[in-house]
């Protein structure tokens, strides 16, 4: 059986497997924190979104503690290398990594999913796949199949021990691999639909050229955890037998074969925590690119909007990047007020719009005046 990454037959993996966990798992917290960094210190509000993510980067960090101690314990040698008591240890972290991915992937998931739902708490004629229910359904199938899989993992040999107990294998198991391969495909199927979910709103939102390359750009880096989770499986599929009632353990050499398997679990874990992130980093970029200093109007045409529903940010909503309102004389009737019922915050942070502050304006002889203003 192959790797998705070719490995000389001869060489120890392992070294290799741990720089990639580290190396990815301090991505994926340099993002976080990045996030957030713009949650406290910029938006200055924090949503469930964040605590999911926060729980889904404490797990990632477990992940990588249980693979560097597959690794002490034999991961990428073959198992000819090794003794019994090896790899049983290594078999013992290999069903807590695996018990630690599923929450964790699931930690994600619904981060993903509560973002989505507040973009669509109370706007009336929204796609019913971006309304609250639908969200709210497909939040409860996702979490229905990761604790199916979860108590899967958990009570898969009976007793529990016998899951790392190799001279007793596979006796009193189900079938590993072909759980990994089930399981696989359906959260292969479940990231799909986090891509898709958003894309009915696409149609309704009133883009500049520079925004649809953005939005482009931010629909592309959702493709990145599809990606991860198709390379988990195919790592899965190309991956022999965990053990075999037709060859002893040292023949299996599932320390070998399955070396990459648990670090391709955590890529997904991770990349999905950095795809999650990054659209929550939108105020910090503006703020970097523009300047501290230095304030720069965002015109009517470069505000996405949703016409005709309640909570669209309208066209006329011009804020300066270090949050001072920037006013232009406008044909707009007395009393019009340039910021009507906002969008929640977060849902503003999404499409790259951050709103700071509450201001009704009036017109006095030809010309505009603050008449309220509310810093957020």
């Amino acid at each position: 059986m192959g790797h998705i990454i070719p490995v000389a037959a001869g060489d120890d993996q392992g070294p290799l497997l741990n720089r990639v966990s580290l190396s990815q798992y301090i991505l994926a917290v340099t993002f976080v924190f990045l996030r957030f960094f713009t949650r406290a210190c910029i938006v200055k509000k924090f949503g469930l979104d964040d605590l999911l993510i926060a729980i889904a980067i404490v797990l990632g960090g477990v992940q990588t503690v249980t693979i560097i101690l597959q690794v002490e314990n034999g991961r990428g040698r073959h198992s000819s290398e090794l003794e019994v008591d090896q790899l049983n240890r290594m078999l013992m972290y290999k069903w807590i990594n695996s018990l630690i991915y599923f929450v964790a992937n699931w930690a994600v998931k619904m981060s993903i999913l509560a973002l989505y739902y507040r973009i669509g708490s109370g706007k009336k004629g929204l796609p019913w796949v971006v309304q609250p229910r639908a969200v709210r359904w497909i939040a409860g199938a996702m979490t229905a199949f990761h604790v199916a899989v979860f108590l899967a993992q958990l009570f898969g040999c009976s007793p529990i021990s016998r899951a790392w107990d190799v001279e007793r294998l596979p006796n009193g198991c189900f079938d590993g691999r072909l759980f990994m391969q089930v399981s696989g495909a359906i959260n292969v199927a479940t990231d799909v639909i986090l891509l898709i979910i958003p894309l009915p709103l696409l149609p309704l939102l009133k883009f500049n050229k520079r925004q649809r390359t953005a939005l482009a750009l931010i629909m592309s880096i959702g493709l990145i955890p599809v990606v991860a989770s198709t390379m988990r499986f195919c790592e899965i599929i190309m991956s022999g037998p965990i053990v075999s009632k037709d060859m002893s353990w040292q023949q299996s050499d599932s320390s070998w074969t399955w070396a990459w398997v648990p670090v391709w679990s955590q890529i997904e874990v991770d990349v999905g925590i950095i795809a999650a992130s990054l659209p929550c980093l939108s105020p910090l970029l503006k703020l970097v690119c523009s300047g501290l200093s230095i304030a720069r109007p965002v015109t009517p045409s470069q505000v996405p909007t949703l016409p005709g529903y309640r909570g669209s940010w309208g066209e006329e909503k011009n804020m300066s990047a270090n949050s001072e309102l920037d006013v232009e004389k406008t044909s707009k009737p007395e009393g019009t007020s340039y910021f009507n019922d906002a969008w929640d915050l977060e849902e503003a942070v999404y499409i790259g719009v951050a709103k700071t502050a509450d201001a009704r304006i009036v017109m006095e002889h030809g010309s505009p005046r603050i008449v309220d203003y509310t810093k957020i």
